[in-house]
């Protein structure tokens, strides 16, 4: 969550609840078309695990997840601006290996404050994991959102809602401008969501996870999939 991230703390600290704040190809749709809906929303639920990491601290020698961060390519993960806010050196988890404390470095290769976006850049080295592939479809009021993130410290936990409107020229929170386009959401999130994706249910990415208004259940906002897009092509 944006400004919050510093107040997460682990095993001997209390936890704050906070605001949000997350071939190439993500969940190429290589579910069996015969499974139930159930198996089938399990499958997706696991690709996308594996699209996400956890970006973390170090707190007490405790490493835990404070933001998270999505696969766009090989070597490059998207999340947050104000996850990384000025650091050089993000460290980050994949899934296969929060369990064992195993902690890798990525840097900041470029960053847009105004609409909350950064890009980082590591070397994946070993690391078999799938792509987040930006939806190209009509994202529509109604239509069904899957989160998955790190709420208060909580890994890879999943939530799903719908999208809740779709709002022009938002201006956002802190040293963020007024936004192009933002994708209101009503699935549950919270401190560690930030910088987390938001997919459709085909599994493209339709957001990134950036803040949550307090004046209302379920208020969440990610940063729209035309912004994202024109972030990543510059």
């Amino acid at each position: 969550m944006k400004n919050f991230s510093n107040l997460l703390k682990i095993g001997v600290l209390s936890f704050l609840i906070g605001g949000c704040c997350a071939g190439s190809g993500l969940v190429q749709r290589s579910m069996n078309e015969n499974a139930s809906p159930e198996i089938q929303n399990k499958i997706q639920i696991e690709k996308l695990r594996q699209i996400t990491v956890a970006i973390t601290e170090d707190t007490l020698g405790i490493s835990f997840p404070t933001c998270t961060g999505i696969w766009v390519d090989k070597n490059l993960i998207l999340t947050a601006a104000h996850c990384v806010e000025d650091k050089l050196l993000i460290s980050y988890s994949i899934a296969n290996e929060y369990n064992k404390d195993i902690v890798r470095t990525a840097s900041v290769l470029k960053i847009d404050k105004k609409i909350d976006l950064a890009l980082l850049t590591t070397y994946a080295d070993g690391i078999d994991h799938p792509i987040a592939i930006l939806s190209s479809d009509v994202i529509s009021t109604g239509d069904q959102v899957h989160v998955l993130g790190h709420p208060v410290s909580y890994a890879w936990s999943y939530t799903k809602g719908y999208v809740a409107a779709i709002r022009p020229d938002v201006p956002g929170p802190g040293d963020m401008g007024k936004i192009e386009k933002i994708l209101q959401v009503s699935a549950p999130i919270g401190l560690g969501n930030s910088g987390g994706g938001a997919f459709d249910s085909q599994g493209k990415l339709i957001g990134i996870c950036s803040w949550i208004s307090k004046m209302g259940p379920n208020l969440s906002f990610f940063i729209h999939r035309d912004v994202i897009e024109k972030f990543l092509k510059e």
